[in-house]
């Protein structure tokens, strides 16, 4: 197989008068030995080291050849994949890559007619692919029906034929895509921009057991840099020039993209890509990344390039290109589980590309071996500890250390002032009880990771000269000495002094907003080295570790007003603040993959401005055939509960104790007993405000009333059930208040019960006043339930699913002057029809009154 390199530059050509520009010679990839470098020196470009964490590299483009490349912080994760084998390797010839398909007998889709691109995108890709198409004759192909007809459907998104109009393998489709697209197009960059390279040497690393080659995308973090350098050696006019056959190049082929399927019924079975294909494929995605990555970070690039760029990095071209797959998702899963991760992060992954789970896959820093056997699709219990059997750890294993003890009175003389305690730690390792003015640092840490200690105030001596240090780090010149605040040191755990450490806990909120900085000490994070992996990397390790899965540290981080992550070499901070960024920054985030990750991340670590917001709002649908608006509500409690999915505790009873802390809401009452049940019952009414559709989930709930509507837990709580429409809900201690449209039947026949069964039989109401019916059925069929003697229909605003709750009436009476309706939820149907006309069927029919959206309820 034939490698890819830049033949070297002569000096004897010939000047031809009649020869085409520059522009046009690069467009159609004249000789590799045409001159392609000035000597002008080498000029400075801008890098956004804090989106990208990337170096600017200072070496000569006279210096610029690849395997000299300085140490810089990647980009993208580095993978291998296979240098599939082809009889059509990519040939340098002298026209380029441009219409390589045209010689090496392929045939695309070069027509429009098989495009299904977004309307925005179709319209701004219409002038772009108007010049490519009368340039290349490649583009100039069209695909008959019948040779369609033939095609099994396939991930591939850049389909291609062979021209004689022989069958082609998915396989070989692959392995020319991987010819042209990632050997002929690093050629192609290569010689636009001068960088002289050898594919074979830079890409491919040796194969264990057999002759096939390997590629490591591993250069494509360097190739970007080296590209910019030897960009920015020329003057502008031809630095502009370069650049436009660089975006070309992205354009020609992104542009390729198709649609065409197999819809017969007797088609074949759609074909399916391997593993190694799928890794091909990602390969030629993260290449054609770097070259628009390299366009982006130019410092003298046309005034339309973030538009250019942006429309290349738009949904529609850039996440199915070359493939949109499903197979890769279903590999990668196979090997993050492999690899120690929890299935449940896998779920969390799930509503995105495949390729976050391939790039979890292949961490440099590595997961931390854990026992996974218990853990769900919805929760990891892997972190869960054991107070009886917990073991605090020393900083290495043969470590044998004395404890270094704080003493537990000094403690609480602290508490007994109001005041949050905090250590100060002496050279000589010794801790000393302060009760303010003096700057302190909280510490953010899971206790399964062995810095926990349930019997005593007490660390190892090992793990306090490491604290100090951490401390020491975050200090800036000339500031005091900070002290520190850890509840392993600062809340008192011995069984006298409970109702000390219930103090400590009540002021938690206090504890963590009032620190100048708090510090996350997380054993896979601690094992993180920023300057050698990529931010993709750094955002996918953060958004999965232990402290993101533990309930305690949610409250920790949202209420840090600066918050910090400790990793190998010093502390990182972490900016979970929703803040809005520019076009050239959410361009560069999304070319390196982070734009999902970022937004993952910090769904995971809120700000607590996020947490505590209420929001209604009305607008308009944008049918224009439903002419009324649609209201949401968003609330605390589903921001909460978005916020602590796949996060859990060791103890369940400390949930309520902990949204409360998060919030900043009083926790006297939850700390005044230790049943449950009763506590979420308190959670619920200092939260007050919450989504009005809670009464139609059928997820567990507390069985007290008047809390029987709400959810025993929000841990794992339904994320379809987050969504709220029509006006929210009031919580007090008198149970659930809220408007719904609904149906109060006269009764059940006094001395018949009635049971709803989860199985076809239909249900009916009659309104006697209006004549409209309405028409049920189980909304599952394990949902059975007795009718009660006074049953009541409330009925989801704008009918969204269809979703009623069957309540029994309870009472009726006035509340400042309005008709309040108090019911008990008994179980859901849901709506299948309703009008005058509708006909009532053998079901059960129940008569009575509808009642508008105004009407009030209480539910208890």
């Amino acid at each position: 197989m034939s490698g890819t390199t830049s033949t070297p530059r002569s000096s004897s050509r010939t000047e031809n008068p009649k020869r085409p520009s520059r522009l046009q010679r690069l467009l159609c990839c004249t000789s590799a030995s045409s001159p392609i470098l000035s000597p002008s020196a080498p000029s400075p470009y801008p890098v956004q080291s804090l989106i990208l964490g990337v170096s600017e590299a200072s070496s000569s483009v006279q210096q610029a050849r690849i395997p000299h490349a300085p140490v810089i912080r990647p980009h993208f994760i580095p993978f291998e994949c296979p240098w599939l084998p082809t009889k059509t390797p990519y040939d340098n010839h002298p026209d380029g890559f441009w219409d390589f398909p045209e010689r090496a007998g392929w045939a695309l889709d070069g027509q429009r007619k098989h495009r299904t691109f977004p309307n925005e995108v179709a319209n701004a890709l219409n002038p772009v692919t108007a010049e490519l198409d009368q340039r290349y004759k490649c583009r100039q192909r069209t695909i008959s029906t019948s040779v369609v007809k033939k095609r099994p459907d396939d991930s591939l998104s850049v389909k291609c034929f062979r021209s004689n109009g022989d069958e082609a393998t998915l396989s070989e489709e692959v392995a020319f895509l991987q010819a042209w697209l990632f050997v002929g197009a690093l050629a192609q960059v290569n010689m636009t921009t001068g960088v002289e390279a050898d594919f074979a040497s830079l890409f491919c690393i040796p194969a264990i057991g057999d002759d096939s080659k390997v590629l490591s995308t591993t250069p494509l973090n360097a190739l970007p840099h080296r590209w910019l350098e030897a960009l920015n050696s020329l003057s502008e006019a031809h630095r502009v020039e370069r650049w436009r056959v660089l975006l070309k190049i992205a354009q020609h082929v992104m542009s390729l993209q198709t649609s065409i399927s197999t819809q017969k019924s007797d088609a074949e079975e759609p074909r399916t890509l391997t593993y190694d294909e799928c890794k091909v494929l990602l390969s030629i995605r993260v290449l054609f990344r770097a070259i628009v990555l390299t366009l982006a970070l130019s410092g003298s690039s046309p005034p339309s390039s973030t538009t250019d760029l942006e429309l290349l990095m738009h949904p529609a071209l850039s996440q199915s290109f070359p493939a949109s797959w499903d197979e890769l998702k279903d590999f990668a899963i196979d090997d993050m589980l492999a690899a120690g991760w929890c299935k449940s992060e896998c779920q969390l992954l799930e509503r995105y590309d495949g390729v976050f789970n391939f790039f979890a896959s292949r961490l440099g820093t590595g997961r931390w071996r854990m026992e996974h056997g218990r853990c769900t699709d919805w929760m990891c219990v892997a972190d869960q500890v054991d107070e009886k059997t917990y073991m605090t750890v020393h900083v290495e294993r043969i470590c044998k250390c004395a404890m270094v003890h704080v003493k537990a009175d000094d403690l609480c003389t602290v508490l007994d002032r109001g005041k949050v305690p905090r250590i100060v730690i002496s050279k000589d390792c010794k801790l000393s009880v302060m009760d303010g003015g003096q700057p302190y640092v909280a510490i953010s840490h899971v206790w399964a990771h062995g810095l926990g200690n349930p019997v005593d105030n007490a660390l190892p001596r090992c793990q306090v000269q490491r604290l100090a240090a951490y401390i020491a780090d975050l200090q800036s010149a000339g500031q005091p000495v900070s002290a520190v605040w850890m509840d392993t040191l600062c809340i008192p755990v011995q069984d006298a002094l409970k109702p000390y450490r219930k103090k400590a806990i009540t002021m938690m909120s206090q504890t963590y907003r009032d620190a100048s900085a708090v510090l996350v000490l997380d054993r896979e994070l601690q094992r993180l080295d920023t300057e050698k992996v990529s931010v993709l990397e750094q955002y996918l390790l953060t958004a999965f570790v232990g402290w993101t899965r533990r309930l305690w540290t949610l409250q920790e981080a949202s209420l840090a007003n600066r918050l910090y992550v400790q990793t190998v070499r010093s502390a990182h901070k972490l900016d979970n603040a929703d803040k809005k960024r520019d076009a050239r920054e959410l361009l560069l985030a999304r070319i390196c993959f982070l734009e999902d990750i970022d937004a993952l991340m910090r769904s995971r670590i809120p700000p607590m401005a996020t947490l505590r917001q209420s929001v209604f709002e009305v607008s308009s649908p944008s049918d224009t055939s439903i002419p009324i608006p649609i209201s949401t509500c968003t609330t605390p409690f589903q921001r909460l509960a978005l916020a602590v999915q796949y996060r859990l505790t060791s103890k369940m009873e400390d949930e309520p104790l902990i949204l409360a802390i998060t919030l900043g809401l009083d926790t006297t009452a939850i700390l005044d007993t230790t049943d449950p049940e009763a506590r979420m019952s308190v959670l619920m009414t200092l939260l007050r405000d919450v989504p009005a559709d809670i009464v139609f989930g059928a997820w567990p709930k507390l069985a007290r009333a008047p809390f029987r509507w709400a959810p025993q837990s929000l841990l794992g709580f339904p994320l379809h059930a987050l969504q709220s429409f029509g006006p929210g809900a009031v919580c007090d201690t008198r149970g659930l208040h809220a408007c719904y449209e609904g149906f109060i039947a006269d009764g059940v026949k006094t001395g018949t019960q009635v049971v709803a069964r989860g199985d076809a039989q239909q249900y009916y109401a009659v309104d006697r006043k209006s004549g409209m019916k309405y028409e049920f059925k189980s909304r599952s069929l394990d949902a059975t339930f007795a009718l009660p003697e006074k049953p009541a229909l409330m009925f989801r605003a704008y009918g969204i699913g269809g979703d009623v709750a069957v309540a029994s009436v309870l009472g009726r009476q006035s509340d400042d002057g309005q008709d309040v309706i108090e019911v008990a939820v008994v179980g859901h149907w849901k709506m299948c029809a309703s009008g005058a006309g509708l006909e009532t069927g053998s079901g059960i029919v129940l008569e009575g009154v509808a009642v508008g959206n105004a009407q009030r309820w209480r539910v208890t």
